[in-house]
């Protein structure tokens, strides 16, 4: 029997599949979030093994304020969000409120001040894994003060729905084709990449895609700034993890 919850999933996976771009199906998320009361989201998607902090390999959306997401950005707090945390070491779905004691480090209790000062008091939390485990990530769902109430009374009947749309969206924006996208990889650099984690050199890889050395170079820098790798060794395994390249 087909459920008012499976109509709606549908819809909404019909439409998110729809669009061409990383961008559009994170406007149509939000969209259908707001239906549900939420004033913004915040997603983001890291490695599971990381040798800096989650803000400088995270790949990052929201729709929160932007002189707080500019802040967020530029002063790492990914790293002490405790959204993030969360989704680092429990996979179940929680209020904010519920999470918030357990992080009370200076930088941790910082983070909470500032995202105070632009009312994200109280929102919802739903981790991902990756099947592999390789990447972590989820995301956060922010509710207006103002609405607080009637969200919070309406969610044990909209939760499980929230949390399908939400999946849709992550499972969506990880398959390959949507996350080179997001990551405005050209076919040149994953070809590059893809020569790259085989093993051959700038030299060899020139010779099999006829563009100079020099070229090549510029190619797999710029592919591994945008996949935020720390050198070429780090680049091939990120490729490989993320399912940008195929062996």
């Amino acid at each position: 029997m087909v459920t008012a919850y499976d109509e709606r999933l549908f819809v909404f996976s019909e439409t998110l599949n729809a669009q061409s771009n990383a961008n559009a199906m994170w406007t149509v998320l939000n969209s259908e979030l707001a239906r549900y009361g939420f004033s913004g989201a915040t997603y983001a998607a890291f490695p599971a093994l990381r040798a800096g902090g989650v803000s400088k390999e995270m790949l990052h959306y929201s729709s929160y304020d932007e002189k707080f997401v500019s802040l967020y950005v530029e002063q790492q707090l990914a790293d002490d969000d405790y959204a993030v945390l969360h989704c680092m070491n429990d996979e179940r779905p929680a209020l904010w409120s519920g999470i918030q004691d357990r992080y009370s480090t200076p930088r941790q209790m910082l983070f909470n001040e500032i995202a105070k000062d632009y009312h994200l008091h109280e929102g919802l939390i739903i981790p991902f894994r990756e099947e592999t485990g390789f990447v972590l990530g989820g995301i956060g769902l922010a509710i207006a003060p103002e609405h607080e109430a009637d969200v919070l009374s309406q969610l044990g009947d909209t939760r499980h729905l929230i949390i399908g749309l939400c999946s849709a969206f992550d499972q969506r924006i990880k398959s390959p084709q949507v996350l080179k996208d997001a990551l405005h990889l050209t076919q040149r650099h994953l070809e590059c990449l893809r020569y790259l984690c085989l093993g051959l050199t700038d030299k060899e890889i020139a010779a099999r895609t006829g563009l100079s050395v020099k070229t090549v170079e510029n190619y797999i820098g710029v592919a591994m700034k945008r996949i935020k790798a720390r050198n070429r060794h780090h680049a091939t395994a990120k490729a490989i993890v993320l399912g940008l390249v195929t062996i």
